[in-house]
Protein backbone atom coordinates (compact mmCIF):
# COMPACT_ATOMS: atom_id res chain seq x y z
CA UNK A 1 0.00 0.00 0.00
CA UNK A 2 1.34 3.16 -0.95
CA UNK A 3 1.53 6.03 1.52
CA UNK A 4 -1.21 7.78 -0.10
CA UNK A 5 -3.25 4.96 -0.12
CA UNK A 6 -2.52 4.60 3.30
CA UNK A 7 -3.88 8.36 4.12
CA UNK A 8 -7.01 7.98 2.07
CA UNK A 9 -7.73 4.74 4.61
CA UNK A 10 -7.49 6.29 7.27
CA UNK A 11 -9.00 9.41 6.44
CA UNK A 12 -12.07 7.56 5.22
CA UNK A 13 -12.75 5.46 8.65
CA UNK A 14 -12.21 9.05 10.36
CA UNK A 15 -15.47 10.42 7.92
CA UNK A 16 -17.28 6.80 8.44
CA UNK A 17 -17.23 7.31 12.39
CA UNK A 18 -20.19 8.57 13.80
CA UNK A 19 -19.14 9.17 16.67
CA UNK A 20 -16.50 11.68 14.94
CA UNK A 21 -18.96 12.91 13.07
CA UNK A 22 -21.21 13.60 16.29
CA UNK A 23 -18.69 15.28 17.61
CA UNK A 24 -17.63 17.72 14.12
CA UNK A 25 -21.10 18.95 14.30
CA UNK A 26 -21.10 19.96 17.75
CA UNK A 27 -18.19 21.57 17.09
CA UNK A 28 -19.31 23.53 13.87
CA UNK A 29 -22.40 24.51 16.01
CA UNK A 30 -20.10 25.91 18.59
CA UNK A 31 -21.41 23.73 21.00
CA UNK A 32 -18.57 21.35 21.73
CA UNK A 33 -16.50 21.11 24.68
CA UNK A 34 -12.77 20.27 25.69
CA UNK A 35 -14.75 16.93 26.46
CA UNK A 36 -15.78 16.79 22.98
CA UNK A 37 -12.35 17.41 21.62
CA UNK A 38 -10.59 15.13 24.29
CA UNK A 39 -12.32 12.23 22.77
CA UNK A 40 -11.66 13.66 19.27
CA UNK A 41 -8.23 13.06 19.42
CA UNK A 42 -8.39 9.40 21.61
CA UNK A 43 -10.93 8.26 18.79
CA UNK A 44 -8.80 9.54 16.15
CA UNK A 45 -5.79 8.24 17.18
CA UNK A 46 -7.27 4.92 17.80
CA UNK A 47 -8.56 4.57 14.70
CA UNK A 48 -5.27 5.78 12.72
CA UNK A 49 -3.12 3.58 14.77
CA UNK A 50 -5.23 0.28 13.68
CA UNK A 51 -4.66 1.33 10.01
CA UNK A 52 -1.34 1.87 10.17
CA UNK A 53 -0.44 -1.46 12.21
CA UNK A 54 -2.50 -3.24 9.49
CA UNK A 55 -0.69 -2.06 6.61
CA UNK A 56 3.30 -1.82 7.62
CA UNK A 57 6.13 -2.50 5.34
CA UNK A 58 8.92 -4.49 5.70
CA UNK A 59 11.03 -3.22 8.66
CA UNK A 60 14.16 -1.25 7.60
CA UNK A 61 13.08 0.17 4.48
CA UNK A 62 12.52 3.87 6.06
CA UNK A 63 9.01 3.98 4.89
CA UNK A 64 7.25 3.09 8.41
CA UNK A 65 9.08 5.93 9.93
CA UNK A 66 8.20 8.31 7.25
CA UNK A 67 4.59 7.50 7.28
CA UNK A 68 4.04 7.52 11.48
CA UNK A 69 6.08 10.87 11.58
CA UNK A 70 3.35 12.29 8.98
CA UNK A 71 0.85 10.61 10.74
CA UNK A 72 1.42 12.11 13.78
CA UNK A 73 2.52 15.74 12.39
CA UNK A 74 -0.65 15.62 10.92
CA UNK A 75 -2.73 14.17 14.05
CA UNK A 76 -1.03 17.36 15.92
CA UNK A 77 -2.00 19.57 13.77
CA UNK A 78 -5.28 18.61 13.37
CA UNK A 79 -5.94 18.64 17.36
CA UNK A 80 -4.54 21.48 18.01
CA UNK A 81 -7.13 23.32 15.43
CA UNK A 82 -10.37 21.14 16.86
CA UNK A 83 -9.20 22.56 20.34
CA UNK A 84 -8.37 25.79 19.47
CA UNK A 85 -12.41 26.27 17.55
CA UNK A 86 -13.90 25.17 20.99
CA UNK A 87 -11.39 27.45 22.59
CA UNK A 88 -12.85 30.67 20.71
CA UNK A 89 -16.37 29.58 21.25
CA UNK A 90 -16.03 29.27 24.57
CA UNK A 91 -14.37 32.50 24.90
CA UNK A 92 -17.00 33.84 22.75
CA UNK A 93 -19.41 33.33 25.81
CA UNK A 94 -17.60 34.89 28.61
CA UNK A 95 -16.37 37.98 26.75
CA UNK A 96 -12.68 36.73 26.94
CA UNK A 97 -10.66 37.91 24.03
CA UNK A 98 -7.03 35.46 24.06
CA UNK A 99 -5.99 33.83 21.38
CA UNK A 100 -5.52 30.08 22.18
CA UNK A 101 -1.69 28.95 21.86
CA UNK A 102 -0.75 26.05 19.86
CA UNK A 103 1.26 23.49 21.83
CA UNK A 104 4.49 22.51 20.76
CA UNK A 105 4.84 19.95 18.35
CA UNK A 106 7.51 17.08 20.27
CA UNK A 107 9.33 16.26 17.01
CA UNK A 108 12.21 14.37 19.29
CA UNK A 109 9.46 12.18 20.66
CA UNK A 110 8.01 11.38 17.54
CA UNK A 111 10.90 10.71 15.90
CA UNK A 112 11.85 8.04 18.46
CA UNK A 113 8.42 6.17 18.11
CA UNK A 114 8.59 6.27 14.28
CA UNK A 115 12.51 5.02 13.85
CA UNK A 116 11.30 2.56 16.28
CA UNK A 117 9.55 0.76 13.50
CA UNK A 118 12.32 0.03 11.23
CA UNK A 119 13.29 -2.32 14.01
CA UNK A 120 15.04 -5.67 12.15
CA UNK A 121 15.90 -7.07 15.41
CA UNK A 122 11.93 -7.90 16.56
CA UNK A 123 9.17 -9.72 15.19
CA UNK A 124 6.96 -8.11 12.65
CA UNK A 125 4.06 -8.70 16.20
CA UNK A 126 6.40 -6.31 18.23
CA UNK A 127 6.66 -3.90 15.16
CA UNK A 128 2.62 -3.83 15.19
CA UNK A 129 2.52 -3.12 18.74
CA UNK A 130 4.65 -0.38 18.59
CA UNK A 131 2.87 1.29 16.16
CA UNK A 132 -0.50 0.95 17.88
CA UNK A 133 0.14 1.58 21.41
CA UNK A 134 2.95 4.46 20.46
CA UNK A 135 0.75 5.86 17.92
CA UNK A 136 -2.11 6.62 19.97
CA UNK A 137 -0.53 7.13 23.75
CA UNK A 138 1.96 10.02 21.30
CA UNK A 139 -1.38 11.58 19.51
CA UNK A 140 -4.06 11.53 22.84
CA UNK A 141 -0.81 13.46 24.59
CA UNK A 142 -1.39 16.15 21.95
CA UNK A 143 -4.37 16.82 23.56
CA UNK A 144 -3.13 17.17 27.10
CA UNK A 145 -0.08 18.95 26.07
CA UNK A 146 -2.60 21.51 24.27
CA UNK A 147 -4.68 21.82 27.82
CA UNK A 148 -1.58 22.29 29.83
CA UNK A 149 -0.08 25.19 27.93
CA UNK A 150 -3.17 26.92 27.33
CA UNK A 151 -4.53 26.87 31.03
CA UNK A 152 -1.17 27.83 32.28
CA UNK A 153 -1.17 30.56 29.93
CA UNK A 154 -4.76 31.98 30.73
CA UNK A 155 -4.44 31.58 34.57
CA UNK A 156 -0.89 34.00 34.37
CA UNK A 157 -2.65 36.02 32.24
CA UNK A 158 -5.52 36.80 35.11
CA UNK A 159 -8.13 34.51 34.48
CA UNK A 160 -9.22 31.43 36.60
CA UNK A 161 -8.48 28.46 35.48
CA UNK A 162 -9.48 25.18 36.95
CA UNK A 163 -8.02 21.44 35.19
CA UNK A 164 -10.13 18.02 35.93
CA UNK A 165 -8.93 14.69 34.96
CA UNK A 166 -11.62 11.84 34.58
CA UNK A 167 -11.15 8.23 35.18
CA UNK A 168 -12.12 5.71 33.00
CA UNK A 169 -14.90 3.04 33.47
CA UNK A 170 -12.59 0.51 35.27
CA UNK A 171 -9.94 3.04 36.23
CA UNK A 172 -6.66 1.39 37.64
CA UNK A 173 -5.83 2.57 41.52
CA UNK A 174 -2.92 5.02 40.06
CA UNK A 175 -5.32 7.09 38.06
CA UNK A 176 -8.11 7.04 40.24
CA UNK A 177 -5.72 9.02 42.92
CA UNK A 178 -5.44 12.04 40.36
CA UNK A 179 -9.33 12.61 39.59
CA UNK A 180 -10.41 15.22 40.34
CA UNK A 181 -10.90 18.90 39.70
CA UNK A 182 -7.63 21.53 40.95
CA UNK A 183 -6.84 25.12 40.52
CA UNK A 184 -4.14 25.51 37.93
CA UNK A 185 -0.93 25.21 39.53
CA UNK A 186 -2.11 23.21 42.39
CA UNK A 187 -2.74 19.61 40.53
CA UNK A 188 -0.53 16.51 41.78
CA UNK A 189 2.57 16.21 40.31
CA UNK A 190 1.84 13.73 38.60
CA UNK A 191 -1.44 14.72 37.21
CA UNK A 192 -0.20 15.13 33.84
CA UNK A 193 1.33 11.23 32.91
CA UNK A 194 0.00 8.35 31.59
CA UNK A 195 0.71 4.64 31.68
CA UNK A 196 0.51 2.81 27.98
CA UNK A 197 -3.57 2.73 26.55
CA UNK A 198 -4.58 5.48 29.78
CA UNK A 199 -8.13 6.74 28.77
CA UNK A 200 -8.25 9.49 31.07
CA UNK A 201 -9.75 12.83 30.43
CA UNK A 202 -8.17 15.98 31.21
CA UNK A 203 -9.72 19.01 30.42
CA UNK A 204 -9.98 22.89 31.83
CA UNK A 205 -11.86 25.88 31.97
CA UNK A 206 -11.30 29.41 32.72
CA UNK A 207 -13.39 32.17 33.53
CA UNK A 208 -12.67 35.49 35.25
CA UNK A 209 -14.19 34.97 38.08
CA UNK A 210 -10.17 34.97 39.85
CA UNK A 211 -9.73 38.91 39.40
CA UNK A 212 -11.01 41.55 37.67
CA UNK A 213 -8.90 42.47 34.61
CA UNK A 214 -8.33 45.59 32.74
CA UNK A 215 -6.83 46.45 29.06
CA UNK A 216 -7.07 47.81 25.93
CA UNK A 217 -6.47 44.33 24.10
CA UNK A 218 -2.91 44.47 24.03
CA UNK A 219 -2.27 42.78 27.35
CA UNK A 220 -4.23 42.10 30.90
CA UNK A 221 -3.39 44.20 34.08
CA UNK A 222 -5.16 43.06 36.94
CA UNK A 223 -7.02 45.29 39.46
CA UNK A 224 -4.87 46.18 42.68
CA UNK A 225 -7.51 46.38 44.69
CA UNK A 226 -9.12 42.97 44.05
CA UNK A 227 -5.27 41.52 44.54
CA UNK A 228 -5.05 43.50 47.71
CA UNK A 229 -8.56 41.58 48.99
CA UNK A 230 -7.57 37.92 47.65
CA UNK A 231 -4.16 38.26 49.47
CA UNK A 232 -5.75 39.57 52.63
CA UNK A 233 -8.53 37.02 52.89
CA UNK A 234 -6.35 34.04 52.93
CA UNK A 235 -8.58 31.54 51.73
CA UNK A 236 -7.40 27.77 51.81
CA UNK A 237 -8.48 26.41 48.62
CA UNK A 238 -9.45 22.39 48.78
CA UNK A 239 -9.97 20.48 45.64
CA UNK A 240 -12.50 18.49 44.37
CA UNK A 241 -11.17 14.81 44.27
CA UNK A 242 -13.38 12.39 42.48
CA UNK A 243 -13.65 8.88 43.79
CA UNK A 244 -14.00 5.53 40.42
CA UNK A 245 -17.68 5.79 40.80
CA UNK A 246 -18.04 9.66 40.46
CA UNK A 247 -15.24 9.77 37.41
CA UNK A 248 -17.39 6.15 35.95
CA UNK A 249 -20.33 8.21 35.74
CA UNK A 250 -18.68 11.08 34.45
CA UNK A 251 -17.31 9.35 31.73
CA UNK A 252 -20.54 7.36 30.88
CA UNK A 253 -22.50 10.45 30.56
CA UNK A 254 -19.84 11.77 28.22
CA UNK A 255 -19.53 9.25 25.79
CA UNK A 256 -23.71 8.65 26.00
CA UNK A 257 -24.08 11.27 23.76
CA UNK A 258 -22.14 10.33 20.79
CA UNK A 259 -23.82 6.47 20.93
CA UNK A 260 -26.00 5.47 18.34
CA UNK A 261 -26.15 9.40 17.03
CA UNK A 262 -26.26 9.91 13.17
CA UNK A 263 -26.08 13.56 12.01
CA UNK A 264 -28.30 14.22 8.86
CA UNK A 265 -26.79 16.31 6.01
CA UNK A 266 -28.70 19.65 5.63
CA UNK A 267 -31.57 19.02 3.11
CA UNK A 268 -32.65 21.76 0.58
CA UNK A 269 -36.05 22.10 2.36
CA UNK A 270 -34.04 23.07 5.12
CA UNK A 271 -32.02 25.53 3.55
CA UNK A 272 -35.06 26.79 1.47
CA UNK A 273 -35.68 29.01 4.79
CA UNK A 274 -32.16 29.98 4.56
CA UNK A 275 -33.18 33.48 3.97
CA UNK A 276 -29.73 35.41 5.12
CA UNK A 277 -26.20 35.25 5.24
CA UNK A 278 -25.28 35.83 8.88
CA UNK A 279 -21.15 37.36 8.40
CA UNK A 280 -18.82 37.85 11.69
CA UNK A 281 -18.88 41.26 11.09
CA UNK A 282 -16.00 42.08 14.04
CA UNK A 283 -13.23 39.92 12.68
CA UNK A 284 -12.33 40.96 8.96
CA UNK A 285 -9.54 39.53 7.59
CA UNK A 286 -7.30 41.19 4.87
CA UNK A 287 -6.83 39.26 1.69
CA UNK A 288 -4.51 40.30 -1.61
CA UNK A 289 -4.03 38.92 -4.91
CA UNK A 290 -3.28 41.79 -7.17
CA UNK A 291 -4.63 43.83 -4.38
CA UNK A 292 -5.89 43.73 -1.64
CA UNK A 293 -9.54 43.38 0.16
CA UNK A 294 -11.46 42.40 3.20
CA UNK A 295 -13.30 39.02 4.04
CA UNK A 296 -15.84 37.59 6.11
CA UNK A 297 -16.79 34.82 7.92
CA UNK A 298 -19.83 33.39 7.41
CA UNK A 299 -21.69 32.00 10.34
CA UNK A 300 -24.20 29.85 9.41
CA UNK A 301 -22.88 27.88 6.33
CA UNK A 302 -21.98 24.25 6.77
CA UNK A 303 -18.59 24.68 5.70
CA UNK A 304 -15.93 27.16 6.05
CA UNK A 305 -16.30 30.04 3.79
CA UNK A 306 -15.35 34.16 3.98
CA UNK A 307 -17.83 36.37 1.31
CA UNK A 308 -15.59 39.28 0.36
CA UNK A 309 -16.24 43.11 0.50
CA UNK A 310 -16.87 43.19 -2.66
CA UNK A 311 -19.04 40.33 -3.35
CA UNK A 312 -21.07 41.96 -0.44
CA UNK A 313 -21.37 45.44 -2.96
CA UNK A 314 -22.61 43.60 -5.66
CA UNK A 315 -25.10 41.93 -3.27
CA UNK A 316 -24.24 37.96 -2.96
CA UNK A 317 -27.96 36.65 -2.50
CA UNK A 318 -28.53 33.93 0.05
CA UNK A 319 -29.49 31.47 -2.47
CA UNK A 320 -26.52 31.74 -4.51
CA UNK A 321 -24.32 31.65 -1.04
CA UNK A 322 -26.29 28.01 -0.33
CA UNK A 323 -25.22 26.95 -3.96
CA UNK A 324 -21.68 27.39 -3.82
CA UNK A 325 -21.94 25.76 0.19
CA UNK A 326 -24.20 22.55 -1.15
CA UNK A 327 -21.74 22.18 -4.43
CA UNK A 328 -18.33 22.27 -1.90
CA UNK A 329 -20.30 19.62 0.34
CA UNK A 330 -20.97 17.27 -2.36
CA UNK A 331 -17.35 17.97 -3.94
CA UNK A 332 -16.06 17.28 -0.38
CA UNK A 333 -18.14 14.18 -0.46
CA UNK A 334 -17.60 12.89 -3.92
CA UNK A 335 -13.70 13.48 -3.35
CA UNK A 336 -13.64 11.65 0.06
CA UNK A 337 -12.35 14.92 1.57
CA UNK A 338 -12.85 14.79 5.73
CA UNK A 339 -13.46 17.40 7.86
CA UNK A 340 -10.74 16.63 9.49
CA UNK A 341 -8.40 17.68 6.74
CA UNK A 342 -6.56 20.68 6.25
CA UNK A 343 -9.10 22.39 3.89
CA UNK A 344 -8.44 25.09 2.39
CA UNK A 345 -10.38 28.39 3.36
CA UNK A 346 -12.63 29.07 0.64
CA UNK A 347 -13.21 32.77 -0.09
CA UNK A 348 -16.32 34.01 -2.50
CA UNK A 349 -15.12 36.84 -4.56
CA UNK A 350 -15.94 39.28 -7.11
CA UNK A 351 -14.37 39.09 -10.96
CA UNK A 352 -12.37 42.30 -9.91
CA UNK A 353 -10.77 40.40 -7.29
CA UNK A 354 -10.38 37.37 -8.93
CA UNK A 355 -8.26 39.10 -11.34
CA UNK A 356 -8.85 36.77 -14.45
CA UNK A 357 -12.05 35.30 -15.95
CA UNK A 358 -11.87 31.80 -13.96
CA UNK A 359 -14.70 30.41 -11.82
CA UNK A 360 -12.30 29.24 -9.27
CA UNK A 361 -8.49 29.51 -8.11
CA UNK A 362 -6.41 27.74 -5.43
CA UNK A 363 -3.48 28.70 -3.69
CA UNK A 364 -1.18 26.43 -2.36
CA UNK A 365 1.35 29.02 -0.11
CA UNK A 366 -2.13 30.76 1.56
CA UNK A 367 -3.93 26.96 1.31
CA UNK A 368 -7.07 29.31 0.09
CA UNK A 369 -9.71 28.32 -2.37
CA UNK A 370 -11.14 31.62 -4.17
CA UNK A 371 -14.63 31.01 -5.89
CA UNK A 372 -15.35 34.00 -8.61
CA UNK A 373 -18.78 35.00 -7.61
CA UNK A 374 -20.08 35.83 -10.91
CA UNK A 375 -19.10 32.85 -12.95
CA UNK A 376 -19.26 29.95 -10.01
CA UNK A 377 -23.02 29.18 -10.88
CA UNK A 378 -24.54 28.43 -14.59
CA UNK A 379 -27.25 26.29 -15.90
CA UNK A 380 -26.27 23.67 -18.75
CA UNK A 381 -28.11 26.17 -21.47
CA UNK A 382 -25.87 29.29 -20.07
CA UNK A 383 -22.54 28.63 -19.77
CA UNK A 384 -20.32 31.39 -19.29
CA UNK A 385 -18.07 32.33 -22.56
CA UNK A 386 -14.60 30.48 -22.31
CA UNK A 387 -15.58 27.51 -19.29
CA UNK A 388 -16.19 25.13 -22.84
CA UNK A 389 -12.17 25.06 -22.64
CA UNK A 390 -12.52 22.80 -19.50
CA UNK A 391 -13.37 19.42 -18.68
CA UNK A 392 -17.23 18.22 -17.80
CA UNK A 393 -17.38 21.95 -18.53
CA UNK A 394 -21.20 21.73 -18.38
CA UNK A 395 -20.97 21.11 -14.93
CA UNK A 396 -20.11 24.07 -12.88
CA UNK A 397 -18.88 21.95 -9.87
CA UNK A 398 -16.27 21.46 -12.33
CA UNK A 399 -13.93 23.87 -10.95
CA UNK A 400 -14.04 23.27 -7.82
CA UNK A 401 -13.29 19.50 -8.79
CA UNK A 402 -10.68 20.92 -10.55
CA UNK A 403 -9.03 23.70 -7.95
CA UNK A 404 -9.44 20.71 -4.73
CA UNK A 405 -7.20 18.26 -6.96
CA UNK A 406 -4.70 21.09 -7.01
CA UNK A 407 -5.21 20.95 -3.03
CA UNK A 408 -5.17 17.33 -2.71
CA UNK A 409 -1.48 17.60 -4.51
CA UNK A 410 -0.33 20.34 -1.98
CA UNK A 411 -1.27 17.95 0.46
CA UNK A 412 0.99 15.68 -0.62
CA UNK A 413 3.82 17.81 -1.02
CA UNK A 414 2.94 19.15 2.55
CA UNK A 415 3.35 15.05 3.96
CA UNK A 416 6.50 14.75 2.47
CA UNK A 417 8.33 17.77 2.35
CA UNK A 418 6.48 20.76 4.92
CA UNK A 419 4.49 23.80 3.78
CA UNK A 420 4.50 25.77 0.51
CA UNK A 421 6.45 28.82 0.66
CA UNK A 422 7.71 31.36 -2.09
CA UNK A 423 11.47 29.90 -1.26
CA UNK A 424 10.34 26.33 -2.54
CA UNK A 425 7.17 26.90 -4.78
CA UNK A 426 9.63 26.01 -7.54
CA UNK A 427 9.90 22.16 -5.98
CA UNK A 428 6.64 22.48 -5.56
CA UNK A 429 6.04 22.62 -9.42
CA UNK A 430 8.11 20.45 -10.06
CA UNK A 431 7.35 17.93 -7.86
CA UNK A 432 3.40 17.76 -8.75
CA UNK A 433 4.52 17.74 -12.31
CA UNK A 434 6.65 15.03 -12.45
CA UNK A 435 4.16 13.52 -10.87
CA UNK A 436 1.76 14.07 -13.34
CA UNK A 437 3.87 13.25 -16.11
CA UNK A 438 4.36 9.50 -14.80
CA UNK A 439 0.64 9.19 -14.26
CA UNK A 440 0.11 10.31 -17.99
CA UNK A 441 2.89 8.21 -19.35
CA UNK A 442 0.93 5.74 -17.37
CA UNK A 443 -2.34 6.55 -19.06
CA UNK A 444 -0.91 6.55 -22.63
CA UNK A 445 0.65 3.34 -22.28
CA UNK A 446 -2.57 1.51 -21.76
CA UNK A 447 -4.05 3.58 -25.12
CA UNK A 448 -5.66 6.66 -23.29
CA UNK A 449 -5.81 9.77 -25.77
CA UNK A 450 -4.65 12.39 -23.28
CA UNK A 451 -6.05 15.20 -26.30
CA UNK A 452 -9.54 13.56 -26.07
CA UNK A 453 -9.66 15.21 -22.06
CA UNK A 454 -10.28 19.10 -23.07
CA UNK A 455 -8.23 21.76 -25.01
CA UNK A 456 -7.33 23.12 -22.33
CA UNK A 457 -5.51 19.93 -20.90
CA UNK A 458 -3.82 19.88 -24.35
CA UNK A 459 -2.66 23.29 -24.21
CA UNK A 460 -1.17 22.66 -21.13
CA UNK A 461 0.47 19.66 -21.98
CA UNK A 462 2.07 21.58 -24.75
CA UNK A 463 3.93 24.15 -22.49
CA UNK A 464 4.47 21.44 -19.82
CA UNK A 465 2.63 21.92 -16.91
CA UNK A 466 1.51 18.01 -16.78
CA UNK A 467 0.05 18.50 -13.50
CA UNK A 468 -2.82 20.75 -15.21
CA UNK A 469 -3.67 18.02 -17.78
CA UNK A 470 -3.75 15.12 -15.14
CA UNK A 471 -6.00 17.32 -13.06
CA UNK A 472 -8.43 17.83 -16.15
CA UNK A 473 -8.43 14.03 -16.35
CA UNK A 474 -9.49 13.38 -12.51
CA UNK A 475 -11.77 15.89 -12.77
CA UNK A 476 -13.28 13.72 -15.85
CA UNK A 477 -12.80 10.36 -14.22
CA UNK A 478 -14.91 11.92 -10.91
CA UNK A 479 -17.52 13.80 -12.77
CA UNK A 480 -18.52 10.93 -15.25
CA UNK A 481 -21.67 9.89 -14.93
CA UNK A 482 -22.61 11.83 -11.97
Amino acid sequence: MTEQELFQEMLKAVSDDKELTAILEKIRNKTATFEDTQRYSLRTAEIKANILGQHLAPAGTGQNEESCYQLLQDQHKDVNQKAAAVQKALDEKQNVHINPITAKFPAGRVRKAAHSLEDTTVSDDVIRRRAENAVANIANSFHDDYIKENSEFRQKAGLSCHVSRIGAFKCCAWCAKLAGRYEKGREPAEFWKRHDKCTCQIVYENSKSRQRLSGNGNGWKVDAEVRRRQNAAKIEYKPTRFTPEQAAALERQQLSQYRGLTIPGKTDTEFSLFRRIEYDESNPLTAKREREFKVYQVLNSQNTIFVSEGARQEGIKPKEFHQIDVHLSEVYKMMRINQSQNLPSVYIIDSMEMNKNAAAAYNPILNILYVNKNIALYENDNVPPGMNQFACYKDDRSSYVHELYHWFDAEKFRHKYGEVTQENYSSYINFINQEAKKKLDKLEKTGYNKDSISQYASDEYADGRYYETYTEYRVIDLLRGK
